[in-house]
């Protein structure tokens, strides 16, 4: 896939699959992050 996902206003795209993925592992290791934090309370 070589264009994103949502259209923008002036026609283009935006939102890449691999910028997606990124966001959704960042959010995996920080929830692992805090739940690890939270046990050292």
């Amino acid at each position: 896939m070589k264009k994103g996902l949502i259209p923008d206003d002036d026609g283009g795209r935006t939102v890449l699959p691999h910028a997606l993925a990124g966001l959704f592992i960042y959010e995996a290791v920080r929830l692992e992050y805090a739940e690890l934090l939270a046990e050292f309370e």
